[in-house]
């Protein structure tokens, strides 16, 4: 199964204009509020009509302005889980999960439970159950070699694997498929829903309002599952632990499942494959690791946690100078059309190696071959008469000595993107430490994250640290 998404809306001054195709998996827009990814979700279901472009699921055309083809919501077989729900406050949580079970019609077609409660009022012929059941449903069902319940309900394939996971057996004969009541039974127990069968919308939790919203989705299986912020109202124990079932349910669902969040660690957990979106559009997308790995641009960076982001300017094929922050970094790749540069606060490192400089960036911490060649050019710079012959370490000023021995160690293989710093200000958090460091030629901080352990061993005022070339992010 696989999802094509190529359209164009305007709304007054904001343009929404998206490609790009998900396969099975979930698929996530990580955008912040207002850049259009809730209006995405609505174009692909069909509560918004794009002014042009084409949807196809599956091989259906949901939608194609050049043909005119525009499918209803009922017909595309979309299951899509708002911000607020959308449940009714009238009804139990049973019945809000049967409404959505959906029955064939004498055409053949795919109802769902409202409007088979509304038909049993004008009398129509049901089976025991409740539902429809009708002799062209019934030739409907064997044309298509469907597995059935009791009711004429077809079978999915997550309610086959509740079965399996519930226990559950089928009217005491083998090969017999769950009755929809039992569907709706093991939806409940799936989603742990367990002893809110006869409440109300009104008197459930926010989760568990949001799991009888996600259980009246899934009991059909629809050809994809569209799931809007579904998280965002929950507090963090109950989201992470609703983030747990839900994902192992869409791995069992097995068809494309769209996610929509602001929150990079959410969909960082959920996701396999991952589009940033801004202002309307796409800027980036690729699997999770490549995405978070490499953003490529100032937005995505923000969007994926970066915090330490600021221009830059090449001055080298593989370097890049960061004036804000008083820094040179070697990137070790082409820099070519790079304006900004960041770095994770993870990635900075305090300097700890046999062959660290030390704090006062003493001659003892330098090997001898490096100490020699960094004297006698810094001393040379200094006295052009000067010959190799007249080198002699001890006549060196010491403030020449500590500039020239540190930017040789520097430049070494394995030294390269090594800094002094000065701490600025210490930042606690619950179980970790933002240091905010400074270099002499900076104006502007920087920070490093590391734990609360490692700090109380390490802090200090002055410190080397180091950031390693494959950690810096080139953004355009």
């Amino acid at each position: 199964m696989s999802l094509y998404v190529d359209i164009e809306k305007k709304l007054g001054d904001f343009q929404l204009k998206v490609s790009f195709e998900a396969n099975d998996g979930i698929f996530a827009l990580l955008g912040a509020s207002g850049c259009g990814k809730s209006m995405t979700l609505k174009c692909i279901a069909g509560i918004e009509r794009p002014d042009r472009g084409r949807i196809v699921l599956g091989g259906r055309v949901l939608f194609d302005s050049e043909q005119g083809i525009n499918l209803k919501p009922q017909e595309r077989r979309a299951g899509y889980l708002f911000q607020q729900y959308a449940l009714f406050p009238n009804m139990t949580v049973r019945q809000n999960i049967r409404c959505g079970v959906r029955r064939v019609d004498s055409g053949g077609r795919l109802k769902s439970g409202i409007v088979c409660r509304f038909r049993r009022k004008k009398n129509q012929r049901v089976d025991s159950c409740g539902p429809l059941e009708s002799g062209s449903a019934s030739r409907f069902r064997r044309k298509e070699n469907q597995r059935v319940d009791s009711c004429g309900s077809p079978e999915s394939g997550i309610v086959c694997w509740l079965r399996r996971k519930m226990c559950l057996r089928g009217d005491g004969v083998s090969g017999n498929a769950l009755t929809s009541e039992r569907q709706i039974d093991a939806m409940i127990r799936a989603l742990r829903l367990d002893g809110t069968e006869d409440r109300k919308p009104g008197q459930l939790s926010g989760g568990q309002q949001q799991r009888v919203a996600l259980a009246r989705i899934l009991i059909n299986e629809p050809d994809v599952v569209m799931l809007d912020e579904p998280f965002s109202s929950l507090d963090s124990h109950l989201r992470f632990s609703l983030e747990r079932d839900v994902r192992h349910l869409m791995q069992e669902y097995g068809k494309v499942v769209l996610l929509v969040s602001h929150d990079r660690d959410e969909v960082f957990r959920m996701a396999d494959h991952v589009a940033i979106m801004d202002d309307g559009r796409i800027e980036t997308v690729g699997s999770r690791y490549s995405v978070f790995m490499d953003p490529k641009t100032v937005r995505g960076a923000f969007l994926t946690g970066c915090k330490n982001v600021t221009e830059c300017r090449p001055v080298s094929f593989d370097s890049v100078r960061a004036d804000a922050w008083g820094l040179t970094l070697d990137t070790g790749r082409d820099v070519t059309g790079k304006f900004h540069v960041g770095i994770r606060m993870h990635d900075v490192h305090i300097r700890e190696s046999s062959g660290q400089i030390r704090k006062d960036r003493g001659l003892s911490a330098i090997p001898d071959s490096v100490l020699k060649a960094a004297n006698f050019e810094a001393w040379r710079e200094q006295d052009s008469t000067l010959r190799t012959t007249d080198f002699k370490v001890e006549r060196k000023q010491d403030s020449v000595l500590r500039t020239a021995n540190f930017e040789a160690w520097r430049k070494q293989e394995g030294n390269r993107n090594v800094f002094h710093c000065y701490v600025t200000e210490e930042i606690e958090n619950p179980f970790s430490y933002t240091v905010m460091l400074k270099t002499s030629e900076g104006c502007e901080a920087f920070g490093m994250e590391l734990n609360k352990q490692k700090w109380d061993a390490a802090r200090r005022k002055e410190l080397d640290v180091y950031i390693p070339a494959e950690a810096i992010l080139l953004l355009e």
